[in-house]
Formats: C-alpha cells, structure tokens, sequence
C-alpha cells in the first residue's frame, strides 16, 4: 500500500502542477491580449490584401505594392538624411555610396531566396517579401542613424 501511496501523491503532483501552470499561462494571455496595442491585433494592409488574393498572380501583385510603398517610405527617408548632409560634401559622398551599396546587397540577397524557391509558385512573392523587409529594416537604419539627434529629437517619425 506504501508504493501506492507514493505514486499516487507523485501523480496528485504532476496534476496539480499541470493546473498551476496551465492557470498562469491563462493569465498571462489574459494580461498581454489587454495591452497589447489595438493596431498590433488590425490586420496589415498586405494581410488584408493576401486574404483576398485568390491566385498566384494577385498574391504577387499584393507583394509587389507592399514593396513599392516600402521603396516610397525609404525614398522619403533617405531623402531627409541628404538634407541633413547636404553641407557635409565628404558624408553626403559616402552615405550615396552606402546606399548603392545596398541596393546591390538587396538585389542580390532577395534573388537567392528567389533561387532557393524557384521551383514554387511562391518564388516571386518570397523575392518580393525579402525585398519588402530589407527596405523596411533599411529605413528605420537610416532613421535611427540620422534622422534622430542626441537630444533624441527626430526629424521625421519612427518608421513603421
């Protein structure tokens, strides 16, 4: 009766500790789904676009606008960092051979993904989302690097 008792209090345990935790996770759902931001829960233009999408065509065709206002919102940026270096001839020289620089980088990193899926229909918009994120990431480099100042005072907002 002993070995009974034993594994029995062992199993009372694990199910208790089972209860506990699946009660903290609960909570902790609970907690971050009443903070977390309303437009963090609404869906993206892109997710909206790719729910009503119904071909490969019109998928890469959502793709490709979301690459081109990333391409509008990077022009705008990189725009406003010539302003700030327009009187600085060896900096504003350096940041355009940046900027050619990366260009290539993306041309060349997002044609292989575009290899590492060629044999999918998903290939183009795979190239076009690689495309996308670098152009983001690129502008909010660009933001952070000189469009804010040490004050900490920026000169255009925070790219999404």
């Amino acid at each position: 009766m002993t070995g009974f008792l034993a594994r029995w209090k062992v199993a009372m345990g694990v199910e208790m500790m089972m209860r506990v935790s699946i009660a903290c996770l609960a909570l902790v759902a609970v907690a971050l789904a009443a903070v977390t931001p309303a437009a963090a829960r609404t869906p993206s233009r892109l997710q909206v676009c790719l729910e009503k999408a119904g071909n490969t065509l019109e998928t890469n065709a959502c793709h490709s606008e979301e690459l081109s206002l990333a391409d509008k919102e990077l022009a705008r940026y990189a725009a406003a960092a010539r302003k700030v270096l327009k009187d600085e001839k060896r900096k504003l020289e350096s940041f355009e051979a940046g900027e050619t620089a990366w260009a290539s980088y993306r041309r060349a990193y997002c044609e292989a993904v575009y290899y590492r899926w060629a044999e999918s229909t998903i290939r183009t918009a795979m190239n076009l989302g690689c495309q996308a994120d670098l152009t983001r990431a690129h502008t909010h480099a660009i933001w952070n690097d000189y469009l804010v100042t040490m004050a900490g005072e920026t000169l255009l907002p925070e790219p999404r």
